[in-house]
């Protein structure tokens, strides 16, 4: 079973045994807005405040955004500086020719090349 955002971020507030104000407090918003995140009423924060809580939480930003379903900014910020990747990915995207499989072997093989020169 997959747990949810806000029942990750309960559970690592519950573990610090702070509340909802003591997080709300550190995160610069309300201890209901806290509140609706934990529940998942609140699941489209701003950029600065999932920033934020990562920090609380010493969570990785970048999980925590795909968590929320958003870009994470480290990605962004390279598609931004990269108008060439922005044009690569729109092709690939509409390109009808490739199927759904082909594209994520691509992908993969992205992943492997960026280990490569990683290393």
């Amino acid at each position: 079973m997959r747990v949810q955002v806000g029942e990750l971020l309960r559970l690592k507030r519950l573990e610090k045994r702070q509340t909802l104000g003591d997080i709300a407090d550190l995160v610069g918003v309300s201890p209901n807005y806290i509140s609706e995140i934990e529940k998942g009423t609140k699941s489209n924060p701003s950029d600065e405040i999932i920033v934020r809580i990562a920090e609380v939480f010493n969570l990785n930003e970048d999980d925590l955004f795909t968590a929320f379903n958003k870009v994470p900014l480290s990605a962004r910020n390279e598609i931004n500086a990269h108008p060439s990747l922005v044009k690569a990915l729109s092709q690939l995207n509409n390109d009808d020719t490739i199927d759904k499989e082909k594209k994520e072997q691509f992908y993969k093989k992205l992943v492997y090349w960026y280990k490569e020169l990683a290393e």
